[in-house]
């Protein structure tokens, strides 16, 4: 799990190197020579983002618990969500900028752990994440993505209209 998310870290900042102009006459070492390019290349949403005192979400985290993920591979997906999500300020209301995140597990039936409007700070959700391991189903061979990302949309149609004012980006992950 590490691996892929390095991985994919790897091919962003990848992907994101051709929007600078590099000087390599001197020391053969690239050197930036300006910034990026493209305007939008700060905004929210982008690859070179990383402002997490901005963002403004509504989060889905949907974690597979089939026998498929083995022993302890919740657990860990659990703990590797709760490092990624550090310094994300998770909230109801308040703040300019806050996002609201919802966590599903599923195998052959899905169950919802929080809702969107269940999770007042960080430490709320990081106690549910680090308790992911005991959702394990290690006899369900099923795994039924459809159900689980059809849950998330009816918790986005649903808990999102209750905050109509809102107007967050939301994502599945």
């Amino acid at each position: 799990m590490l691996k892929i998310a390095l991985l994919i870290s790897l091919i962003v900042c990848a992907l994101s190197l051709d929007e600078y102009d590099y000087d390599v006459s001197n020391t053969g070492a690239p050197v930036t020579t300006g910034g990026p390019t493209n305007p939008l290349s700060n905004s929210d949403g982008t690859p070179c983002n990383c402002n997490t005192a901005t963002m403004w979400l509504d989060l889905i985290l949907i974690a597979d618990r089939s026998k498929s993920i083995g022993v302890g591979g919740l657990g860990s997906i659990g703990t590797q969500l709760a490092t990624n999500l550090y310094g994300i300020n998770i909230a109801q209301s308040g703040a300019d900028y806050y996002t609201r995140v919802g966590l599903i597990v599923f195998s052959s039936d899905v169950q919802v752990i929080g809702g969107l409007n269940k999770y007042n700070s960080y430490n709320d959700l990081t106690n549910d994440l680090l308790n992911l391991e005991s959702y394990h189903k290690a006899d369900d061979n099923v795994v039924d993505i459809y159900a689980a990302l059809k849950s998330a949309q009816d918790m986005f149609q649903t808990q999102a209209a209750n905050n109509a004012n809102r107007n967050a980006r939301q994502v599945v992950l």
